[in-house]
């Protein structure tokens, strides 16, 4: 990541640290975010985006991780920013607002599954999620949210098993598991969608506990 990038983003997100909505070292977390980058850069070519033009969400943005470190890194990309708590959607947009990204970031303040029955429903080319909950609901949200042929890419914990994805739960919502792919340190899970969604899916009403769908 360029200097100049870095130090705006660090600017814009030290309000939302200070307050609590991003853990940790500032620091680490924008260039833990930059290193979605060398996982999303093969992913973009294979969707035939070698402009780099592409609409992209990110599940629980939280202060404005990843999505905002990505949208500055990716200048000509349109994102949709969900976070389910609208102190922290209204700090994100004006995170956004300091960035000059506004015109191409939305933040919404609604839940995710709410989200994917919208008007956002199955057009995204890449979902990204970091600490949005657990692996069933990230791909239930995940592809209800991306087109036929885009990708999700999820930061993984740093214990995780061989079940996490499981190929049937995966199947029943659209998705195939590609990869896993380590980058600095950190772990990303890479699932394409290959089948559209059966119009109840996700489930509503919104429940952070489901498991897989039968």
């Amino acid at each position: 990541m360029k200097s100049d990038i870095e130090e705006r983003l660090l600017a814009a997100l030290e309000l939302p640290h200070r307050r609590g909505m991003i853990g940790g070292d500032l620091r680490e977390q924008v260039a833990f975010c930059a290193s979605y980058q060398s996982v999303m850069d093969p992913v973009l070519d294979a969707l035939g985006r070698e402009d780099r033009c592409f609409r992209a969400v990110d599940l629980g943005t939280g202060g404005g991780l990843p999505g905002l470190v990505l949208a500055m890194l990716y200048p000509v990309s349109e994102w949709l920013l969900i976070e389910m708590r609208t102190n922290r959607a209204a700090e994100v947009e004006r995170a956004s607002l300091r960035l000059g990204v506004s015109d191409r970031v939305t933040v919404l303040a609604m839940e995710a599954q709410v989200v994917a029955h919208g008007e956002d429903r199955e057009q995204a080319d890449v979902v990204v999620a970091r600490s949005f909950g657990p692996p069933s609901l990230v791909a239930e949200c995940g592809s209800g949210l991306l087109r036929i042929g885009g990708s999700l890419m999820v930061s993984e914990p740093p214990e995780t098993t061989e079940d996490r994805w499981p190929t049937t739960g995966l199947k029943s919502l659209g998705l195939s598991f590609e990869r896993s792919e380590s980058v600095d340190g950190a772990t990303f899970a890479v699932m394409t969608k290959k089948q559209p969604l059966g119009l109840t899916i996700p489930r509503l009403p919104v429940r952070k506990g489901r498991d897989w769908p039968s």
